[in-house]
């Protein structure tokens, strides 16, 4: 049966999901990733034995006891990946807030947990070949009934759970459990990617274990007195005493304990790098996409696009992965593929629009995300929206609106600023000036003297109430003053808390505001990608029609928005983003973060799609912004080529 065959019969085959076909395919690499945890295994057996001696015993333990143990406890790391790992970035938008969230999460006790349980039985394979094995207490020179518990002894055991806790704290607090994918890259091989960083897993090691050794005694001089009162029932069944102890850690059992805190912390580091480059191969099994194992690769494929599950998560950063490599790619494989793209449908219809929704959706809800802003920035531009209009016109020209602005959505427009007001102000002055006009002619006529005397009266009421308005008035003044006052100490006293070293955990920087926005860029990146490429192919490659010129415009204005909304916040970032001063005056370095590279990103391909499709341009029903910004793209393009022939002929005469 052919593949286009096969599409037809989509609708009475049940298809399994695409997280089925891509888990079989993560087990597969997973198991390669088991090959390298046994090669550690034997390497950490030997060389936690080396400064013994005794070769060839080790050997035979390694074999027998030692290799098995360590070899479970490196696969515990294993689990506790597959549990930990994410493909977002942290939603936290300071470092505070990220630290109290991570710190207290069900994921951080679980991971923490797996790693202790790692470390303990690395240890206990360890304390095997030390003194310390049988020396968890002496006897008092002082009569006691009971015998001493032996301080380096849980010393010991202490510095292992320490251990794990300064690990799995650090590995959340840096988002080292998100898995390291990058948009447009379909495949990486595993070959290339496990040497490559192996020097930062050497560093990163070493770094963690002198911390550790040098805050390790620390940390146990403050918390032994809580350390034995919560390990009472094990000393009380051991029938030592219960009295804490004299603070004793020798020098030899500092250095062995460090020695297996080192090992500890690189068997770990090294396990979690494996696993990152195995579960960030890609959407490819060799050459073939992973939807292709089924047989409706398409029906298949939508399922990915459409799966929200967050367990699902990574196998959906597979689904837009492979559909960015099979809308760029040339091999046949993904090529056929693409031809069924256009051509395959189910009981719905056509799947065309179902992934054209998907990828639109996504950028749509990264589009939003990136122009909200919160009240409090909300009212710091309407404090200075006069000056930022008047620097966003003066960057472009006075006719080009190239890039959408919510502040030029005011509206105020076009200089009218305080217009209306004023001419109100003119208007009471005029109708003021006609009444005391006609005071003066009634006066020059006369009144009568009770006229007089009641407008006499009235004028004095009308006096006494506006004297108790100006009081009520001064009273208000006063207060908004005071208020006032009080907000400006407040601003003051909050930026200089952010220019302390302590304000680290109170500054919105602008890379945690951008992560915190786009939480995946990954996806959003694949989606733009993939539909720009596919609209560009459909060209040649769909010969049903069935991408229309309202998809072609959907599209265009979609990738218009998302430019938009990152040129607003490249250009005006939000007022509660703490920017240092040398980013303020270095605009290449604060234009250097996550939105700036997706804006770069949708330009390129919204670019790509104009002059593709230049020839149809005016026959589509776009927005003034869209088509503003296809037309001087196409300008840009014009006066590129004609500076390229220029230079063609001037290089041609020289």
């Amino acid at each position: 049966m052919s593949f286009g065959e096969t599409q037809n019969l989509s609708s009475s085959r049940h298809i399994q999901p695409y997280h089925v076909y891509f888990s079989k395919v993560a087990a597969k690499r997973l198991k390669y990733y088991s090959h390298v945890t046994i090669l550690l295994a034997i390497l950490v057996s030997v060389s936690l034995h080396v400064p013994f001696g005794k070769f060839w015993w080790n050997i035979f333990l390694t074999a027998v006891i030692r290799g098995p143990v360590l070899l479970i406890a490196l696969l515990l790391i294993r689990s506790m990946r597959t549990l930990n790992s994410t493909v977002d970035y942290s939603r936290s938008k300071t470092f505070g807030s990220h630290l109290l969230r991570v710190l207290t999460s069900r994921d951080f006790f679980i991971s923490f947990g797996f790693l202790a349980a790692s470390g303990i039985l690395i240890a206990t394979l360890y304390i095997f070949q030390l003194s310390l094995r049988n020396n968890y207490y002496f006897l008092s020179k002082e009569y006691q009934k009971k015998p001493v518990i032996n301080d380096e002894w849980v010393y010991y055991w202490f510095h292992v759970i320490f251990a794990s806790f300064v690990y799995a704290a650090q590995h959340f607090i840096f988002q080292r459990n998100r898995l390291p994918f990058h948009y447009g890259i379909s495949k990486v091989r595993p070959e290339d990617g496990l040497f490559k960083h192996l020097p930062k897993v050497f560093g990163a090691s070493f770094i963690l274990n002198i911390f550790t050794a040098l805050c390790g005694p620390l940390a146990y001089f403050f918390v032994r007195s809580i350390v034995y009162k919560s390990c009472w029932v094990l000393i009380a069944v051991l029938g030592l005493d219960q009295n804490v102890p004299r603070y004793g850690i020798s020098l030899k059992g500092f250095f062995q304990i460090t020695y297996l805190s080192g090992h500890l912390f690189f068997s770990w580091e090294l396990v979690n790098y494996v696993y990152n480059v195995y579960a960030t191969i890609g959407c490819l099994d060799g050459k073939k996409p992973i939807s292709t194992y089924s047989s409706d690769p398409v029906n298949t494929l939508l399922s990915g696009l459409r799966d929200v599950d967050p367990k699902h998560s990574l196998a959906r950063l597979s689904a837009f992965q492979e559909l960015a490599y099979i809308a760029t790619t040339k091999e046949p494989e993904g090529v056929k593929v693409r031809h069924a793209i256009y051509n395959a449908h189910s009981k719905a219809g056509f799947i065309w629009p179902a992934i054209l929704y998907e990828c639109t959706l996504i950028m749509k809800e990264t589009t939003d995300r990136i122009n909200y802003r919160s009240r409090h920035d909300r009212e710091a531009w309407k404090r200075k929206e006069i000056s930022v209009k008047e620097e966003y016109k003066t960057s472009l020209d006075v006719n080009d609106e190239i890039f959408g602005n919510s502040i030029t959505s005011s509206p105020i427009r076009n200089g009218d600023f305080g217009s209306a007001s004023i001419k109100k102000y003119d208007q009471y002055k005029e109708k003021l000036g006609d009444n005391q006009n006609s005071q003066k002619v009634r006066a020059s006529q006369g009144f009568y003297s009770s006229a007089l005397f009641s407008l006499i009266t009235s004028l004095k009421s009308l006096v006494d109430s506006h004297n108790q308005t100006i009081k009520k008035s001064h009273i208000t003044l006063h207060l908004q003053n005071f208020f006032k006052e009080i907000t400006a100490f407040y601003q003051k006293c909050y930026e200089d808390l952010l220019e302390s070293n302590f304000g680290v955990f109170f500054r919105i920087t602008l890379r945690r505001d951008t992560e915190s926005r786009v939480v995946n860029p990954v996806n959003y990146g694949n989606s733009v990608i993939a539909v720009s490429n596919l609209i560009m192919h459909a060209i040649e490659e769909d010969k049903t029609r069935t991408v229309t010129s309202n998809n072609i415009s959907e599209v265009l204005v979609s990738l218009e928005r998302a430019i938009s909304a990152c040129t607003l916040y490249t250009e005006f970032p939000p007022p509660s983003i703490y920017i240092p001063m040398n980013l303020k005056q270095d605009s290449r370095k604060s234009n250097n973060h996550l939105i700036a590279l997706l804006h770069d990103l949708t330009l390129d391909e919204f670019f790509s799609i104009c002059m593709k499709y230049n020839y149809k341009l005016n026959d589509l029903v776009l927005p003034p912004k869209t088509f503003k910004l296809a037309k001087w793209v196409i300008d840009v393009a014009i006066a590129q080529q004609q500076k390229q022939r220029k230079d063609n002929k001037s290089a041609i005469i020289i």
